[in-house]
């Protein structure tokens, strides 16, 4: 599965991603993928956490993978940087979907008035 119209951190992030759930016999499309345009994130893909579970368990674990971050459930995010990559962000959340832990955290006071 290849992203060519996605931006470069949306691109690695979902190519990485689509080899790390091969690797566990797990496809990308059990997990409802669709493009989407963010006001605030812009272009990228969301996807649910979990591949089994009625239609609100899979709608209340959507993440939204950017071009900036991991856009979480809550509203949170897993920013990209220097120091964390978009591979390395994909690797905890492959680790989540694998383990059929879904990702979860509320934000801390500060993010929640940026929001």
């Amino acid at each position: 599965m290849k992203f060519p119209h996605y931006t470069p951190n949306v691109r690695t992030f979902m190519e990485h991603l689509v080899v790390g759930l091969e690797c566990f016999d797990l496809d990308l499309l059990d997990y409802n993928p669709i493009d989407v345009e963010h006001k605030k994130h812009g272009r990228g893909v969301t996807f649910s956490q979990v591949s089994g579970g009625g239609k609100d368990d899979k709608a209340h674990y959507h993440v939204i993978v950017s071009e900036r971050g991991l856009i979480l459930p809550s509203g949170g995010s897993l920013p990209y940087s220097n120091e964390q990559q978009p591979t390395m962000v994909m690797l905890l959340l492959l680790s989540a979907m694998v383990d059929e832990r879904p990702l979860e955290f509320e934000p801390c006071s500060n993010c929640k008035e940026d929001a």
